[in-house]
């Protein structure tokens, strides 16, 4: 079947009608099937054959035509044209030069080729999804706090607070998100955040990646310059406007080497009763090489206390894993940015963390808790519902596909029905598989974040008298964290 797959990909994007005769007799040799209306004379006249061409030339893999779950799961490939938007046009053009006589396997495979959804590194985020760290939220609160107070929980001078702000400005962050660059993005919520920060909050904007190019020749030099544009209170933000448009995403991604040196700063500035908080706003982890885990771990043992928050603009799969980790061993959040109301709300939510400041660690800690089980809930159900999209748009696509040919006259009524029944099974093979893996989550997340906070609850007991003020405002957080357990993604498509 694989071997139906590739060579009937060829057919597709190889613009020779000769080609497209050796491979039926490729097919022949594989599959035993006979072909017996083969189109000698049939020309390729789509607009896009050479760009296809291109990108079949490129490595392009379509998906396995394997019925086995399992196969569908672990497979790498994904259709040519199974993207947003959608090209309708041009799977019309290709279903037409399709050649008659195909065996009902192998229309199968040249369907999937064209529109065949990938769901391997989706599945595997929503797998790998962990419920958050609550016992780094509640270390990063209590970091220089006594564990029993022995002055009034509430002092009259606000606690001093360091903001990091690490701004990628490498070449992908040039690219097209919704209407405007990545890089657009992230300047939107830098300046919405200091917006809304207390005014004695002190603030370095770095960026990273701004220096060098794309190329494999530039990465040196890219990847060992990081450079704070504003340092100071929240209240120039005209100058933190100009030095932004000073510069533009260029080069690599040195995550890694920004970590470091805004480390290295924050310890040179470092006053007692400080809280120092880093966010990164970023569409990838570091693509310098740099050894990410070693970095997080020094972060995790250092006397600063820091937290790391990250802001993940369109990041790719593969690298939502290693930002989450970031976050959340140093007691912080990951949290991608979907849309203009996305981006207000979590720079309004995060500015008013920091405005919090002199509450007790406690309230605190559970108001961390809280967020971070909002937060991962909602990850959860959006890659669910972004897996189930995808598969109602494949299903879709497939069917449509499939009708179309049955009209063309290359397949009968019984190989319709064979082709559909295929396209039926793969579509509730993966769908039962994301619905099991959904329901499994969001049980272990249930579970974690209730023995973390009846482990906060004996914290909360050891000062109770002092915390009596902020029991209301206890009993609200965790009114919250209930009403998330009552919300359930529904299939987009119901």
């Amino acid at each position: 079947m694989r071997f139906v797959k590739l060579f009937l990909l060829s057919c597709i994007l190889i613009v020779t009608t000769t080609g497209c005769s050796l491979v039926i007799e490729k097919i022949q040799q594989v599959t035993g099937n006979q072909v017996n209306k083969v189109s000698e004379n049939k020309p390729d006249k789509r607009d896009n054959a050479n760009e296809e061409k291109q990108i079949y030339e490129q490595g392009f893999v379509p998906p396995t035509p394997s019925p086995v779950l399992r196969n569908i799961l672990e497979d790498e490939g994904k259709g040519r044209y199974a993207t947003d938007p959608y090209k309708a046009d041009s799977v019309k053009q290709a279903l037409q030069v399709m050649p008659d006589g195909l065996a009902k396997d192998a229309v199968y495979a040249y369907l999937l080729g064209l529109v065949g959804q990938n769901y391997k590194y989706d599945l595997e985020s929503l797998s790998n999804m962990l419920a958050p760290n609550y016992q780094a939220k509640i270390r990063v609160m209590a970091h220089g706090e006594p564990a029993k107070p022995s002055k009034p929980v509430l002092v009259k001078l606000p606690k001093p607070s360091n903001v990091a702000i690490l701004v990628d400005a490498s070449s992908t962050m040039a690219m097209d998100f919704k209407g405007k660059s990545r890089y657009e993005w992230a300047k939107q919520f830098t300046t919405m955040y200091l917006k809304h920060l207390p005014k004695n909050a002190n603030v370095t904007v770095r960026l990273f990646g701004h220096e060098g190019g794309p190329r494999k020749k530039d990465k040196e030099i890219s990847c060992r310059q990081t450079q704070p544009i504003y340092q100071g209170y929240p209240t120039q933000l005209p100058k933190l406007e100009k030095n932004f448009s000073n510069e533009k995403p260029t080069g690599w991604s040195p995550l890694v080497e920004a970590l470091h040196n805004t480390m290295e700063e924050l310890a040179k500035n470092q006053k007692p009763d400080n809280e120092n908080i880093i966010y990164v706003l970023a569409d990838s982890s570091d693509t310098c090489g740099a050894d990410m885990s070693e970095q997080i771990n020094a972060m995790r043992q250092s006397k600063l206390g820091v937290m790391v928050n990250v802001v993940g603009i369109d990041v790719p799969t593969k690298d939502e894993s290693e930002l989450t980790q970031l976050a959340e061993v140093t007691g912080g959040e990951y949290q991608p940015i979907d849309d203009v109301v996305d981006l207000e709300q979590i720079a309004r939510v995060h500015a008013n963390e920091v405005k919090q400041i002199n509450e007790p660690w406690q309230i605190r800690s559970i108001q961390k808790m809280v967020k971070g089980y909002q937060v991962t809930h909602d990850r959860l159900n959006r890659k669910y519902q972004s897996i189930v999209t995808n598969l109602n748009q494949e299903h879709q696509r497939l069917s449509d596909a499939n009708s179309l040919v049955k009209k063309e006259k290359k397949i009968n009524n019984l190989e319709y029905n064979k082709i559909k029944t295929w396209i039926d099974n793969r579509y509730n093979g993966v769908l039962g598989f994301t619905e099991q893996k959904w329901h499994a989550k969001e049980a272990e997340l249930e579970q974690s974040f209730t023995i973390a906070i009846k482990d906060m609850d004996k914290k909360w007991n050891q000062n109770n008298n002092e915390l009596k003020s902020f029991e209301k405002k206890k009993k609200g957080l965790l009114q919250q964290a209930k009403k998330v357990t009552q919300e359930t993604p529904g299939n987009p498509e119901e």
